[in-house]
């Protein structure tokens, strides 16, 4: 019984941890759901949180954020908007989902109590 006891303690333990793992992990995937810029209506609300010298740093600091600051970007989705000026192409990292300006304003002064640089913008 004392085994039988320990051996279904463990399963038990193995389970909660594995269930833990496909929920934390289903939750980045959702959370982290990139937006295709074709698909942002122009006059669309947003919020740009960084320029990058490539798409793979913007995807990467949409990772860090959201790990960061999950409790303000919510299951909000992130775009990646190549530009170009001055002859120079990068990488602009904004978030969707915003339902208006004042939405937009609140979040940046959320984040940026948070030492993180946020811009409200509208899409064009």
């Amino acid at each position: 019984p004392a085994g039988f006891a320990a051996r279904a303690a463990a399963a038990a333990a193995t389970e909660a941890t594995t269930t833990a793992a496909t929920t934390t992990a289903a939750r980045a995937a959702s959370v982290g759901r990139e937006i295709d810029p074709a698909t942002i209506a122009p006059g669309a609300r947003l919020v740009q949180l960084g320029a990058f010298d490539d798409r793979a740093t913007a995807v990467t600091e949409w990772q860090r954020l959201s790990r960061l600051h999950g409790d303000l970007l919510g299951d909000r989705g992130f775009v990646v908007q190549q530009a170009e000026s001055g002859g120079r192409t990068f990488y602009r990292l904004r978030m969707a989902g915003l339902s208006d300006l004042a939405e937009s304003r609140q979040l940046c002064a959320a984040l940026n109590a948070r030492n993180t640089q946020c811009i409200p913008v509208t899409a064009r």
